[in-house]
C-alpha cells in the first residue's frame, strides 16, 4: 500500500511539473528582468530630452530620450532595442548618436514595453511592440520630424518590419538580427537548448495564454513585402547564435524589391555586429539613411 502511494505521489509530481514547469518558463521569458539604464547622453556631452509617450495600441506608457540635431533637418532616426536590453542597445545608441546628429538626424531612442523604464509587458516579440515603434515615430513627428527612419534590433527589428508594413510613416528601415518567423525562431531556440521537440510543441501551447497573442501571427517574412519601395537594410552577423543568419536571406527574398539590401557581418553575434567593426558599421548605417532620406 505504501509503495502504491509513493508511486501515485511520484506520478502526480511528474504530472504537476510537466504542466507547471513549461508555463513557468514561458512566464519568465515573457517577463524578463529589466536591464538597468546605466548611462545617458549627457555623460557624453550630448544634449537630450527625457520623453514619455504612449503606444497607440493600448496606451502603454513608453519612455525614452530625444536627441535633437543642430541644426535640425526635419529627419529623425528611431532606435528600437531587442529583448533583454533597453534604449542603450548595449552602448550602440550613444556610440552611433554623434555621427547621426552630425549628419542632421535627430535621434529618438526608447524602451519597448517590458523594458527599461517603460510600462510592464508581457513581451510579445513584435505582436504589440510594432505599435510601440509607431508610437515612437509619432513622438518624433510631434517634435518636428517630417521623415523618420528606424534602426531596430532583434525583437525590435521584427516589430519594426511589422510596423513599417502597416504604416507609411516609416520612410526607411535598418534591421539588425531580425527573425523571419517567430514560431520557428522560438522552436529553434528551445530545441538548441536541448529540449525535445514534443516538449517544445507542448510548451508553446502556453504562449498564447500567457502573452495574449498568437506567435503564428508574428511573421516579418510574410509582412516585409508590403514595405516596398521604401528602402531596407538587413544586417546580420554570421555567428548569430539566436536567430539563423539565413533568416535575413529569407527576408531579403520576401521583400522582393531592389531597394532592399543585406549586409552580412563576418563574426558578428546576435545584435553585436556593431562591435566587430564600429567604424564600418557606423559608416554603412549612416550612408544608408542619407541615401534613403536625403
Amino acid at each position: 500500500m505504501r509503495r502504491r502511494r509513493l508511486l501515485v505521489l511520484a506520478l502526480g509530481a511528474i504530472l504537476v511539473l510537466g504542466l507547471v514547469l513549461p508555463a513557468g518558463l514561458w512566464y519568465l521569458r515573457l517577463h524578463p528582468v529589466r536591464v538597468a539604464i546605466d548611462d545617458d547622453p549627457g555623460e557624453h556631452g550630448i544634449p537630450y530630452e527625457q520623453i514619455s509617450f504612449s503606444s497607440p495600441l493600448d496606451g502603454m506608457p513608453l519612455k525614452g530620450w530625444y536627441l535633437p540635431a543642430s541644426p535640425s533637418t526635419g529627419r529623425a532616426i528611431v532606435i528600437a532595442p531587442g529583448i533583454d536590453d533597453n534604449r542603450l542597445v548595449s552602448g550602440v545608441t550613444l556610440d552611433l548618436a554623434p555621427a547621426l546628429l552630425g549628419a542632421g538626424f535627430d535621434v529618438l531612442a526608447f524602451d519597448l514595453r517590458g523594458e527599461g523604464e517603460s510600462g510592464d509587458g508581457p513581451i510579445t516579440f513584435g505582436a504589440r511592440e510594432q505599435w510601440d515603434v509607431l508610437g515612437a515615430v509619432d513622438a518624433a513627428q510631434a517634435r518636428g520630424a517630417t521623415r523618420v527612419g528606424v534602426l531596430a534590433f532583434s525583437l525590435g527589428a521584427g516589430a519594426a518590419i511589422l510596423a513599417a508594413a502597416g504604416s507609411d510613416a516609416i520612410d526607411a528601415l535598418v534591421t539588425d538580427s531580425a527573425f523571419a518567423d517567430l514560431e520557428e525562431t522560438l522552436r529553434r531556440e528551445l530545441e538548441r537548448a536541448g529540449i525535445p521537440a514534443p516538449v517544445v510543441s507542448y510548451g508553446l501551447l502556453f504562449y498564447p495564454l500567457l502573452s495574449g497573442t498568437d506567435p503564428g501571427s508574428v511573421s516579418p517574412e510574410s509582412a516585409i513585402g508590403a514595405i516596398a519601395p521604401r528602402p531596407i537594410l538587413l544586417i546580420h552577423g554570421t555567428e548569430d547564435e539566436t536567430v539563423d543568419v539565413e533568416d535575413s536571406g529569407r527576408l531579403l527574398a520576401a521583400a522582393g524589391a531592389s531597394t532592399t539590401d543585406r549586409w552580412l557581418v563576418p563574426g558578428g553575434r546576435h545584435t553585436k555586429s556593431y562591435f566587430v567593426d564600429p567604424r564600418t558599421y557606423t559608416a554603412r548605417v549612416l550612408a544608408f539613411f542619407e541615401r534613403a532620406m536625403p
